[in-house]
């Protein structure tokens, strides 16, 4: 018996333990990672939000972050794996980093976020 199956569902793999895998490629490079479930139902929602946050971590190798919601979502992963953080403080954090990528101008490189750029984007946020 082979410790792989396909079944039918897009970037899912089954392990002969049952438990289900993303099997995906993501920025050209092959990603196998488990979904640590045993249900297809919740294996399929895991995945499509496991493709989103990995997509969306776009780092390039000797040219830093591609995208600024990539270096941010890249940001909020070291501060999770930070172990001399409190789980109030990353929830903080996570909290503040989404409201960046809400809000900051995505359609910019991150060259492209000049001061004058950041300190109009920082006014929004001022009261009158």
């Amino acid at each position: 018996m082979s410790t792989w199956e396909s079944i039918d569902a897009e970037n899912i793999v089954r392990h002969r333990s049952g438990t289900y895998y993303l099997s995906a490629k993501i920025n050209g490079k092959k990603v196998r990672k488990s979904l640590q479930t045993k249900s297809i139902r919740v294996a399929k929602i895991k995945r499509d939000e496991m493709v989103k946050q990995l997509r969306s971590v776009s780092l390039s190798p000797g040219n830093g972050v591609v995208s600024i919601e990539g270096g941010i979502r890249e940001l909020a992963f070291q501060f999770e794996n930070d172990p001399s953080l409190k789980p109030t403080s990353i929830a903080y954090y996570k909290d503040i980093l989404e409201l960046m990528i809400e809000t900051l101008p995505s359609d910019k490189a991150p060259r492209a976020l000049t001061e004058t750029v950041l300190q109009k984007w920082f006014n929004c946020f001022l009261p009158l």
